[in-house]
């Protein structure tokens, strides 16, 4: 496919007309009663997933839909036309400090977003990775009001150690307290857990979705994980340079797909918890390949290849409970996905 995918655009442009485009197609976006006259809050808001909320918010309220919506952010809103939104309900709070809480109304819909998805984040920041995952989901889950709904946005990361992939929501990891990764994988753990404690004994709805990666345009230009590591090294250096032999297994799955099926299992979901991912399980280095081939450029392996000290070696998937509630998810091939992500990217770099 040549560098034809690579040719520059405009950051901000760019980012506004893929991601509401993207929305613009979902499914979900013809669910419209179940949003209407409600107060919502999203933590997260100006994060990766949480930009892709505001947008399809914004898509309901130009289609009619009306709702109070309360974005919370610690940074500042994403690059998006939210002429739909009251900026005094904008709450710019860090959800790791437990004072910051006093500021989020009683809701009857919220999206805990927040959190850090890129490991160099959360393991550098094991203490706000830990409350932004337990603190704040009890916290959150507290602003419910009755028959509310709450999605906490879980991993897949809760298998690592686990020994029977393809994992299915009956399946836990095998990783200990003192695991390298354990701020993120344990937060993530007791998330759930306080999300199952709430819907067992208040009149509410608390769903977890493990997500697998999710990937596309919208992520921060510091945003390190492999996809966009791989896309800015292809992009500046002219080639992708591996870290390790990247045999480790992920399932890939396009941010817009993602919302889609998020937004479904808020509204009709029969489970208090779901895969949320692709199970056509592919490896990091069959990523960083694809990244290549649509880039044209060549991917280098170090000579003692080893592995990144503490990533989970496979984190495949079973997604059959949301495939037999659902049906056949709609998917954005990973190809045309990273061929999106690739557009964008190169715009803001």
């Amino acid at each position: 496919m040549g560098n034809a995918h690579c040719s520059g655009y405009s950051a901000q442009g760019l980012i506004m007309d893929q991601i509401e485009s993207d929305i613009g197609s979902l499914s979900a976006c013809k669910e419209r009663a179940f949003f209407d006259g409600k107060t919502i809050v999203v933590t997260g808001a100006s994060g990766f997933i949480g930009t892709y909320f505001l947008a399809f918010f914004k898509n309901l309220a130009m289609s009619g839909v009306r709702f109070n919506l309360f974005p919370v952010v610690n940074t500042g809103m994403p690059a998006l036309e939210l002429g739909f939104l009251d900026s005094r309900n904008i709450i710019k709070k860090d959800l790791s400090d437990y004072s910051s809480y006093s500021s989020i109304p009683d809701a009857d819909i919220i999206i805990h977003a927040s959190g850090y998805g890129q490991p160099a984040r959360f393991m550098s920041g094991p203490v706000s990775t830990i409350l932004l995952n337990t603190q704040a989901t009890s916290a959150l889950n507290s602003k419910l009001r009755t028959n509310g709904t709450m999605l906490f946005l879980s991993s897949v990361e809760v298998y690592t150690g686990g020994i029977r992939a393809p994992f299915d929501e009956e399946s836990i990891g095998g990783s200990t307290p003192y695991h390298q990764r354990a701020a993120y994988i344990e937060g993530k753990r007791c998330g759930e857990a306080i999300c199952n404690a709430f819907a067992q004994t208040r009149r509410v709805r608390s769903i977890s979705v493990r997500l697998g990666d999710v990937y596309g345009p919208g992520a921060r230009s510091t945003d390190t994980r492999a996809v966009n590591n791989f896309i800015d090294k292809a992009i500046i250096k002219g080639r992708i340079e591996m870290l390790d032999a990247g045999n480790s297994i992920r399932t890939y799955l396009y941010v817009a797909d993602a919302v889609d099926a998020m937004i479904k299992v808020m509204i009709s979901g029969k489970h208090g918890l779901y895969n949320i991912g692709d199970d056509e399980p592919v490896s990091i280095a069959g990523v960083a390949r694809e990244i290549g081939a649509i880039c044209g450029v060549p991917v280098e392996f170090p000579g003692n290849p080893g592995s990144v000290r503490g990533a989970p070696a496979d984190l495949s998937i079973n997604i059959d409970r949301i495939r037999n509630e659902f049906g056949p998810p709609k998917r954005i091939l990973l190809k045309d996905g990273l061929a999106r992500t690739i557009r964008w990217r190169r715009g803001i770099l």
